[in-house]
């Protein structure tokens, strides 16, 4: 008698590009390590009011230029006597608004106009092609630093300048 050979997905073997993902990520031991990297990094920035060991603000003329590895200071401290450590965990939440927002808000917006381009087709998508068309004449890095500019200082206008680019 021969045997009958039974596809994968009708075993029940997860066939989806999700647990495709999983498994290659459990045999590859340098991507495990770079998002347990990535997690950490992510989760010391979010936590940071409970870890940080100082205020990232006081400045302290007797603590001023201490070596990596100072008792109380495992980064040491920096020319105003700021424990870098602190400053590091509490700049970490700046960076994730800067890498999170505008991602959310352009992916928002990208979608919207997908969307309309798709649904109304014709004029409307030629008219929306061709002022994307425009603003990707621009040099990337040009385009945000004017924006930046003309909006001035300020996580906010950060924010938008790159929700633009």
């Amino acid at each position: 008698m021969s045997e009958h050979v039974v596809p994968p997905s009708a075993r029940g073997a997860a066939t989806s590009q999700a647990a495709i993902a999983v498994r290659s990520l459990r045999r590859d031991w340098f991507a495990l390590l770079g998002l347990a990297v990535v997690l950490a990094a992510i989760l010391s920035a979010i936590f940071a009011p409970y870890l940080a060991p100082h205020d990232p603000y006081r400045v302290s003329s007797a603590e001023r230029l201490l070596p990596p590895g100072s008792p109380g200071y495992v980064l040491g401290t920096d020319d105003i006597g700021r424990d870098i450590l602190s400053r590091l965990l509490w700049g970490g939440r700046i960076s994730l608004w800067v890498a999170f927002f505008p991602v959310l808000i352009s992916g928002s917006i990208g979608l919207a106009l997908g969307l309309t381009s798709w649904y109304f087709g014709g004029l409307t998508d030629q008219v929306l092609m061709r002022v994307l068309d425009v603003v990707l004449a621009f040099p990337s890095i040009l385009l945000a630093i004017g924006i930046a500019a003309a909006l001035g200082p300020g996580l906010r206008n950060v924010i938008m300048a790159i929700v633009v680019v």
